[in-house]
């Protein structure tokens, strides 16, 4: 529900108005809003030292339905011929300087919309945005948005600044490490002096950088001299998650729809190792080609946790827009677990 404005609204009542009716003609009323759902016109009665304020919440053509005797002023009988204007009112004045008054008497701070604690020093721009009570020189700018730990700075609907010089940009963005950034749409950084870069990033160990999404080359075309500046290739390494390698399965990582990736070299890391008797045999391919760009064959060498294989002669330099990894016979181990990799880099579809 909001209220409408329009410029040089100035005409009179085409007919006489009672003190109870909820409906008037105009001499003119094409220039005034049609308020509808909930929206609303005020407009001003005056004659003879005489005033009444009329929300109108509907208009068609000069009739006009009304609410009598907004803001305090009195329903009355009015005569045909009656000034009608829309002008501002104390009432609009009071909500304009409400949504921007400084909604908390803290010092050295400064909420629109939003609140600064007391004793707490900062500045809060949005609705429900706040600094909070361990907030120092903090700021938070967005819906919702709260910075809560000394120089902290939320930034974007619902982002969240708890750690001490912290800083969470974008949407629901979330840090409360120390000295650390979070930047992107949900990244999160707990880490001491930790940044989480991207859509979903999450930093949790201390003094980690963590990009989310996939670096790639755009197909944007430019003069040959701008090439080497703008079209460069930034190396990106596809991993995952940690795969227990005695049992047989299939693997793949889908690349996003968008980019082609151009693998250069694969590996297995080993994270967890125990009595390993029997390496596993694996193969590197696409969904379709699932050894394209390895051979099926027994990994060597892979028994200790840090332990680590690595393939850079690959049988082909196609790109994929799927990558698989198979183990066609596990390895014979108590235990014997590791992440798989692809690097390379990506350009755009």
């Amino acid at each position: 529900m909001a209220q409408l404005f329009a410029n040089n609204i100035d005409t009179t009542l085409a007919s006489a108005l009672t003190d109870i009716a909820t409906s008037a003609a105009l001499t003119d009323g094409s220039g005034l809003p049609s308020p509808t759902g909930g929206d609303y016109v005020l407009v001003t009665l005056a004659a003879t030292g005489n005033y009444e304020i009329l929300k109108v919440t509907a208009r068609s053509a000069n009739t006009i339905t009304i609410e009598r005797a907004q803001e305090g002023t009195t329903a009355r009988n009015w005569l045909a011929g009656t000034r009608a204007f829309a002008g501002v009112t104390a009432g609009t004045l009071e909500t304009a300087s409400g949504g921007l008054q400084n909604n908390t008497v803290a010092a050295n701070a400064l909420a629109l919309l939003g609140t600064v604690t007391d004793n707490a020093t900062g500045i809060a721009v949005g609705h429900l945005s706040s600094v909070g009570a361990t907030g120092s020189a903090s700021m938070a700018i967005g819906p919702s948005a709260s910075a809560d730990g000394n120089i902290a700075c939320a930034i974007g609907a619902s982002a969240s600044a708890t750690g001490q010089v912290s800083l969470a940009i974008g949407r629901q963005s979330e840090c409360p490490g120390e000295n650390s950034v979070a930047l992107g749409y949900f990244a999160y950084a707990s880490g001491k002096n930790s940044a989480a870069i991207g859509t979903l990033a999450s930093a949790e160990a201390e003094g980690i950088l963590v990009f989310c999404g996939l670096p790639s080359v755009s197909k944007t075309s430019y003069a040959a001299a701008s090439a080497a500046r703008l079209n460069v290739a930034v190396p990106a390494v596809v991993t995952s998650g940690e795969l227990n390698l005695k049992n047989t399965q299939t693997y793949e990582i889908p690349i996003p729809a968008t980019v082609t990736f151009f693998p250069d070299e694969v590996g297995i890391v080993i994270t967890a190792a125990d009595t390993v008797t029997g390496q596993p045999t694996v193969l590197w391919g696409v969904n379709g080609a699932t050894e394209q760009y390895v051979d099926s064959g027994a990994t060597t060498g892979l028994e200790a946790v840090g332990d680590r294989q690595r393939w850079t002669s690959l049988k082909t330099a196609k790109g994929a827009t799927t990558l698989r990894f198979q183990i066609t016979t596990g390895a014979t181990a108590t235990t014997l677990s590791g992440r798989i990799y692809w690097r390379g880099f990506a350009v755009e579809a």
